[in-house]
């Protein structure tokens, strides 16, 4: 077995000979989508609440946040689920708000691409999410999240409340997935 072989859902080859990571490649269409699960056979599922939407923004070459209440928009630590159509295309987590998430993916833009001064994972997802409303602008994009509990911890003597790293949980559902040879579209 080969290394591109052993990786095969991070990486891809392309016709020079060399590697680079699979979200280098933006999906072009919705239908182009072959991983994901439903919604409602998500394991956890009972964990999460609808957000938000997202629309993508064509001509400022971003997505934008709509429909969040306000006590929402500023909680920190937090496990969400991009869906489209009842499907989980994508999980992810972030210590910080989903405000601040969705500024960094629209960071993902074309020209920091090229510069090499954006992660792949932003570019990726903005651009996917981008050419998918460039397919169909009527697009629904709902955002599910679990908002990570608080735990009070004895910090050498003075009790701090803190926030179990959400990419714990999210790992979780993950391997779950994995086990059942699931893994969505986005996730990498």
């Amino acid at each position: 077995m080969t290394n591109i072989e052993k990786y095969s859902k991070i990486y891809y080859q392309v016709e020079k000979g060399s590697i680079l990571n699979k979200n280098d490649k933006p999906i072009k269409n919705m239908s182009d989508i072959k991983n994901f699960v439903s919604l409602e056979h998500l394991p956890k599922r009972d964990y999460f609440n609808k957000l938000c939407t997202i629309k993508p923004d064509i001509e400022n070459e971003k997505i934008e946040i709509e429909n969040i209440k306000d006590e929402d928009n500023n909680r920190k630590g937090l496990v969400y689920l991009f869906v489209i159509n009842g499907n989980v295309v994508k999980i992810g987590s972030t210590i910080t708000t989903f405000k601040k998430r969705v500024q960094s993916y629209n960071c993902g833009k074309k020209s920091y691409r090229k510069n090499g001064t954006c992660s792949t994972t932003n570019y990726f997802t903005l651009q996917t999410f981008l050419n998918f409303y460039r397919e169909d602008d009527n697009i629904n994009i709902e955002v599910y999240s679990f908002f990570v509990p608080k735990i009070e911890a004895d910090v050498f003597g003075v009790l701090k409340e803190i926030i179990i790293p959400p990419k714990d949980y999210e790992k979780t559902i993950l391997v779950i997935l994995r086990e059942k040879d699931i893994f969505p579209e986005f996730c990498t």
